[in-house]
């Protein structure tokens, strides 16, 4: 009897143990794909997360690059700009016959001496530029869209033997003068409002000039914009085309030297005016 409650006692054991067996071994496999699948989604979650962390710090770095050349560029943007703007302004004073003019006629030592800008001056609306120079306080009107100059102005006249013509231009000449004024390059830019011919035209000129037919065919013409502002152009009528335009007050004549009757390359016209108060020039 016992020893059949003891066969009873160790089958009902083993089968306990064999059904335990199974149990663990059930919840093993299950708890093992369920680590794999977590494992799997973890590893993928780390890897995607690794990425966008080196990608944004390559992005950082390269960000931080631009920046550092960005700001190289931009340091030496305005250096340069200044160079190439000041290297633009001597080659239009240089290249000006009328300044070459006035130093090589009165003072002859051009190794001594050097055109000395004392401003520059820039109209961004009208498009011009204009240049002080301290030789006999000289403008000079730069066009900018058109890359020339337009005219140059002086205020005192130094130079000797200098003859001096009054022209009074007719009617037929005055329409005439307009017409060719209309039809430059620049007056066509502006707003105008009026443009006068001047009723008389001082010319001042070499007194070995002869040719006064050239010279009596100047004429000065009053520009006035619709916003008030003001210029003064020089027309050569004998050549028909404008020699001189400025936008400094105080103008009264213009003066002329043809290239056909003198030895200078281009002709040298420029147009002078009246300083109220030196001390007070820009």
């Amino acid at each position: 009897m016992d020893t059949k409650k003891e066969e009873e006692k160790e089958h009902r054991e083993d089968i306990e143990e064999k059904l335990k067996t199974l149990k663990r071994k059930k919840l093993s496999d299950e708890k093992i794909e369920e680590f794999q699948n977590s494992f799997e989604e973890e590893l993928i979650r780390y890897v995607s997360k690794a990425n966008k962390r080196k990608t944004k710090q390559r992005m950082m770095k390269r960000y931080l690059s631009l920046g550092i050349a960005f700001a190289i560029i931009l340091a030496l943007i305005f250096p340069v700009k200044a160079f190439l703007f000041k290297k633009k302004v001597e080659h239009i004073v240089y290249s000006d016959p009328h300044l070459g003019f006035l130093y090589y006629r009165d003072m002859g030592r051009p190794e001594e001496f050097r055109f000395i800008v004392k401003k520059t001056v820039i109209d961004k609306k009208l498009q011009l530029l204009h240049i002080y120079v301290r030789l006999q306080q000289t403008v000079i009107l730069y066009d900018l869209k058109e890359n020339k100059i337009i005219g140059t102005t002086e205020s005192r006249l130094s130079i000797s033997d200098i003859q001096k013509v009054i022209v009074t231009p007719t009617t037929q000449q005055a329409e005439e003068a307009k017409q060719i004024l209309q039809n430059d390059p620049f007056v066509k830019r502006l707003e105008v409002s009026s443009i006068t011919v001047r009723k008389t035209t001082t010319v001042f000129s070499p007194v070995f000039i002869k040719d006064q037919k050239h010279l009596s065919s100047i004429v000065l013409a009053d520009i006035t914009l619709k916003d008030g502002h003001k210029f003064t152009a020089a027309v050569d009528l004998y050549e028909k085309r404008v020699l001189d335009i400025s936008d400094v007050p105080n103008i009264h004549a213009e003066y002329f030297i043809n290239k056909k009757v003198f030895s200078y390359k281009e002709d040298i016209h420029f147009l002078l005016y009246k300083l109220k108060d030196p001390n007070n020039w820009p």
